[in-house]
């Protein structure tokens, strides 16, 4: 009965994390996206006459080409940067490599392109899916104006990056995680994955298609719909699943962050507050975590509890998918549960102080985390995390 009542609520909290609106449900945040986008756009019709194309442009199609287009990273970058030229702030590109951009994405559109601008410019397109949204593993151009931006952005958080050429190795150890985790969590990885437009792979420089020592993988704010992979992440479909996942879900909370207020209150007179987990090293001379990352940060460990119970299923029967024993599997269910229901609770204790769509969110993991026996997950457990196995390491979470 105990097991019975526990895999009903894993199941809950799939289906949960996954199509419940409003921040589960992909069709729902990409629908709030796409309106926010062309609002942005809007703001400089007029004063950019290549964003006025692009909006009539986008106009002009029905809403499931026009979120294609939308959804590019290349053109939500464009559209930032001439917001802030139009403001007289400062911007990472210059005002002409952003009307050059933005023609461009013009161009496409009335040609009636079938491929959206980071596409359009590959040689060729690999995809982790059947389908026309399925992520593409990126191939790196080294001449076109999309990939420039993508390139100055990934070097500027991984600065002795290589943008690797992906090898037919790397492109079905990468397909091969997606079968993985469609098996193991079929409602949340079509979820998740919708948030992701392409998976970029990276070495450290000098030793191309080796991996990175210092870095694992990643995503950027600043950078929406891209992963960034370390080779070494693709030793084996299990490993490579747990980055795909873990980054999906951190790109989805970053397009719930560009349409909802989760962030501190604009007017909270309160100083800023962040919390100190007990398991991170703090040495990068940070004072803690800022509320908008342990958000996101619950939620990656929410979906990461996911994952590593499924994979206890399939490790009990011997299935050699899965990387770890059932034993180790469950430590890292109960560490990473432990550690959003940690944060959680250190978010729930400043609820007031969040913004509307932040109170929510924390709100609506709380109650996930409600134990399978109906009572309360803890809010903030006595261990400090220290002396826990190391059997199955965990990546930092941003």
């Amino acid at each position: 009965m105990k097991h019975a009542l526990e895999l009903e609520y894993f199941v809950t909290v799939e289906r949960e994390l996954a199509d419940r609106p409003p921040f589960g449900n992909a069709q729902h945040i990409n629908d709030l996206n796409d309106r926010r986008c062309l609002h942005r756009l809007s703001l400089i019709e007029g004063r950019m006459p290549a964003a006025s194309q692009v909006l009539e442009g986008l106009r002009s199609l029905p809403a499931d080409r026009r979120h294609y287009f939308v959804r590019d990273p290349a053109l939500r970058i464009g559209v930032d940067q001439a917001l802030l030229h139009t403001k007289a702030l400062p911007a990472q590109h210059t005002l002409d490599w952003t009307e050059r951009l933005l023609s461009r994405a013009a161009s496409l559109l009335k040609s009636r392109s079938k491929l959206a601008l980071l596409e359009a410019e590959q040689s060729t397109s690999a995809r982790l899916g059947q389908q026309v949204l399925s992520p593409i593993v990126w191939q790196d151009p080294t001449s076109d104006l999309s990939s420039q931006c993508i390139r100055s952005l990934i070097h500027e958080f991984v600065p002795d990056a290589h943008i690797d050429s992906p090898s037919e190795e790397h492109i079905r150890t990468l397909q091969a995680a997606v079968t993985l985790l469609d098996r193991l969590l079929p409602r949340l990885t079509p979820s998740v994955l919708n948030h992701v437009i392409a998976v970029v792979i990276v070495s450290e420089r000098g030793m191309p298609g080796c991996g990175h020592r210092g870095f694992q993988s990643g995503t950027a704010s600043s950078l929406p719909g891209v992963m960034v992979l370390s080779a070494s992440e693709l030793a084996t479909p299990w490993r490579a699943a747990e980055s795909l996942l873990h980054e999906s879900l951190h790109l989805k909370f970053i397009d719930l962050e560009f349409t909802h207020s989760m962030n501190l209150k604009a007017n909270d007179e309160a100083e800023p507050w962040t919390i100190r987990p007990p398991w991170s090293n703090l040495g990068d001379g940070t004072e803690g975590w800022p509320p908008i990352r342990a958000m996101t940060a619950a939620h990656v460990y929410m979906g990461l509890a996911l994952l590593f119970r499924s994979g206890q299923l399939l490790a009990t029967h011997s299935d050699k998918a899965v990387d770890y024993p059932p034993s180790e599997l469950r430590e890292a269910t109960r560490k990473v549960t432990s550690r959003a229901q940690y944060l959680v609770g250190a978010l729930d204790e400043r609820l007031q102080s969040l913004g509307l769509a932040g109170q929510y969110f924390v709100t609506w993991l709380k109650g996930l985390l409600a134990k399978p026996n109906g009572s309360s997950a803890d809010r903030r457990p006595r261990s400090s995390g220290t002396g826990e196995p190391k059997a199955v390491p965990l990546r930092p979470v941003r």
